[in-house]
């Protein structure tokens, strides 16, 4: 029996390397099947060939992290006054909220040491709780500036995926 035909380049397929519309069984070479948006049969939609130009757009974009920097540069030039560059901002604040936390309650107890001796132990226990809930809070802070810079790196990112998509139609 004879190989298939390709539908695409027109040669014969290897029985190892034979892809087929889903729709009308229609043969194509597996590289073929991914260059093409349509079944030349049928004009069905070929997912494979959407998810091929993703992660081509992926390996592009991921193979060149100065050029995302860059871009990342351009967007928060972009932005303006405030709120320029936020994620980052936060996590600033998060690191000096919990700084700012430890010295006054370090003070606290050594101010409760020279004044009071018997308010020490108290004042110590307070001082904990301080640091402690102030670690919490600075991790949640600066978990949600995080956030905020890694939507900003997605946006950065899926930008520039339907740039790549726009350029190869």
């Amino acid at each position: 029996m004879a190989n298939p035909v390709c539908e695409k380049c027109k040669n014969e397929i290897s029985p190892i390397d034979v892809v087929s519309c889903p729709n009308c069984d229609k043969k194509y070479h597996s590289w073929c099947w991914m260059s093409v948006p349509n079944c030349i049969g049928c004009g069905t939609f070929n997912k494979d060939y959407m998810k091929e130009k993703i992660n081509k757009a992926t390996v592009n974009i991921n193979t060149n992290v100065k050029d995302r920097s860059a871009s990342n540069e351009k967007v928060v030039a972009m932005d303006s006054g405030m709120f320029s560059n936020i994620g980052e901002k936060l996590k600033g604040w998060a690191r000096a909220y919990f700084v700012i936390s430890v010295v006054i309650a370090i003070i606290a107890v050594i101010a409760t040491f020279i004044i009071d001796l018997f308010l020490f132990p108290a004042i110590v226990g307070v001082a904990i709780g301080i640091v402690l809930s102030a670690w919490i809070m600075s991790l949640i802070l600066y978990a949600f500036g995080e956030l905020v810079a890694n939507s900003k790196e997605s946006k950065i990112i899926q930008r520039e995926i339907l740039e790549e998509l726009k350029k190869e139609k």
